[in-house]
């Protein structure tokens, strides 16, 4: 078993973590990526705490961003303002990277995919932004 610190999901690492030969590569590993590494593990463990909001909490949900949308004229967020939203949501605990992408992720609080950062009139859930 080889595992690339950088390029395994959360997931895959805290599988990986479970096999006998994950402590012998894992004390190989520079302290940087050694905090990498449980960092990515502990984001996943919470992943499992925080599942995503059930079918009719996420409609409310959507059904409201959808109305503030539309009251602020469906206006868009510009490049920068979105880059920032995304870089709270990725380093939220309640914020689920999918597995082999780093770029789509899922918010276990609202239930979003990563489309409402660019709806200007969006708010995060827990007041992030």
């Amino acid at each position: 078993m080889v595992f690339n610190i950088h390029k395994s999901t959360p997931k895959e690492l805290f599988q990986l973590a479970k096999q006998p030969e994950f402590t012998k590569q894992f004390l190989q590993l520079s302290d940087d990526d050694k905090k990498l590494c449980i960092s990515k593990i502990k984001k996943y463990e919470d992943s499992l705490k925080n599942p995503p909001p059930a079918p009719r909490e996420l409609l409310k949900n959507v059904s409201h961003a959808l109305m503030d949308w539309a009251k602020d004229g469906f206006k868009m967020t510009d490049k920068e303002l979105y880059d920032k939203r995304m870089e709270v949501c990725r380093a939220c605990k309640y914020w689920n990277e999918m597995p082999g992408s780093p770029l789509i992720g899922r918010c276990s609080k609202c239930g979003c995919y990563g489309a409402k950062q660019k709806i200007r009139a969006s708010k995060c859930p827990i007041g992030l932004w």
